[in-house]
């Protein structure tokens, strides 16, 4: 059934006048995250906030203005783990409570970023150990 089929006839013939434009194609809402957050200026703004604090180790808190101001929590830590794989930052799990996941007490981890450059290895043995 076409959509004017249950309009009167002389009003049909008008609506010719104003055709129904094409639907655009459109993205989900994952599209749209994924989308805004591999943009160059989410990369651009991502990777000026670890060269500002070259020989930090940043937490996912450390990019909350980026996350917040684009809408992009969903998918950010593959933007992060993105800009890693392409050479661009550092990236270094953080275990809690052991050296190693298999070993004795370990509670979890933690994903932290650095700037290239960043002299040494991971240096989180207080805030990850607790000493």
């Amino acid at each position: 059934m076409k959509r004017d089929s249950f309009i009167p006839s002389p009003v049909r013939e008008q609506l010719d006048l104003f055709p129904v434009p094409p639907a655009a194609p459109r993205m989900t809402l994952v599209e749209r995250i994924h989308h805004v957050a591999f943009s160059d200026l989410v990369k651009a703004e991502v990777l000026s906030i670890v060269q500002s604090r070259v020989g930090e180790w940043l937490s996912w808190r450390d990019f909350r203005s980026v996350i917040d101001r684009h809408s992009i929590g969903s998918c950010f830590g593959h933007l992060l783990h993105h800009l890693s794989r392409a050479g661009l930052l550092l990236e270094q799990e953080c275990y809690f409570g052991s050296r190693y996941p298999w070993e004795g007490n370990y509670q979890g981890y933690s994903t932290r970023w650095a700037a290239l450059g960043t002299e040494g290895p991971l240096v989180l043995t207080e805030v990850c150990n607790g000493g």
